[in-house]
């Protein structure tokens, strides 16, 4: 059994060519959007999916803990 999911999505913001990688672990749901042009990250959203498992609420700017913990394993696993 795996401990985590990963997805990639590619979406384009007015002239940005962006591409979002996600992990999905046990609770949480982590995206990371980077510019396919500069390869750096644009945006961030955390979803907790034990209290909005409709993903509207984004905590990535209140749980930077969780968001720093998510960051490391999806970047070690691309």
């Amino acid at each position: 059994v795996k401990d985590a999911a990963i997805s990639q999505f590619r979406r384009r913001v007015g002239k940005q060519d962006l591409m979002g990688y996600s992990l999905r672990v046990d609770g949480f749901r982590y995206t990371e959007w980077i510019d396919r042009r500069t390869r750096k990250p644009v945006a961030f959203e955390l979803y907790d999916h034990q209290s909005d498992q409709g993903e509207t609420v984004n905590l990535a700017n209140d749980r930077t803990d969780v968001v720093e913990r998510l960051r490391g394993q999806l970047n070690t696993r691309l």
